[in-house]
């Protein structure tokens, strides 16, 4: 692992992200915000947990990639969540707009 293996690193990252938008704000429906918040909450704790007792091993690949794409999912969470908790709640009223902000 190397300087050549960052962007590697911020694709797993992204796709996670993107991912997680699209798996997490279809679950919302199933299982309601506050588990949704819940389960970030748990994957962000758990990353922060793991790099600080983490051993830094540059031929462990599948840490650097782990990482980011769980950071992505607790990430993805949040920003589609809080999107629409501030957005659709708070702002704007509208049905046709909350039904929107849950399909981003």
């Amino acid at each position: 692992m190397g300087i050549e293996s960052v962007g590697y690193i911020g694709i797993c990252y992204g796709f996670c992200n993107a991912a997680g938008s699209y798996v997490f704000s279809m679950a919302v429906g199933q299982f309601g915000r506050i588990p949704v918040f819940i389960f970030a909450a748990c994957v962000n704790a758990g990353i922060i947990a793991e790099i600080f007792s983490w051993k830094v091993d540059p031929n462990s690949a599948w840490i650097f990639f782990g990482s980011a794409g769980m950071w992505g999912i607790g990430d993805s969470i949040w920003q589609t969540q809080m999107s629409g908790n501030i957005l659709g709640l708070l702002i704007i009223s509208d049905i046709r707009f909350e039904q929107f902000i849950h399909s981003v």
